[in-house]
């Protein structure tokens, strides 16, 4: 079995939240199998599990969290050291 990742960073339905989303990869495969899937949220702080769950893959199956993280706790917790400036275009 083969994943994709899918983060949507202005969400997957509400763009204050942040969506992860584990997806198995489309293949001529019948296998099934189960994984354990965490998803930890590593703020400067506290490295805390922010999901945690047994998964049975099946073809064409994908878990995650469409409100894995809130935006503005991200911004306010690990982009608070981070500043981008630029000019042109």
């Amino acid at each position: 079995m083969s994943f994709t990742i899918e983060l949507y960073s202005r969400g997957e339905k509400e763009e204050e939240y942040i969506g992860c989303f584990l997806t198995r990869i489309i293949d001529d495969s019948d296998f099934e199998g189960e994984i354990d899937m965490k998803i930890i949220s590593l703020s400067k702080d506290d490295p805390t599990p922010a999901y945690e769950e047994r998964l049975h893959f099946q073809s064409e199956n994908s878990y995650g969290l469409s409100r894995f993280l809130k935006r503005e706790d991200i911004e306010k917790d690990y982009l608070c050291y981070i500043v981008l400036t630029g000019s042109g275009n």
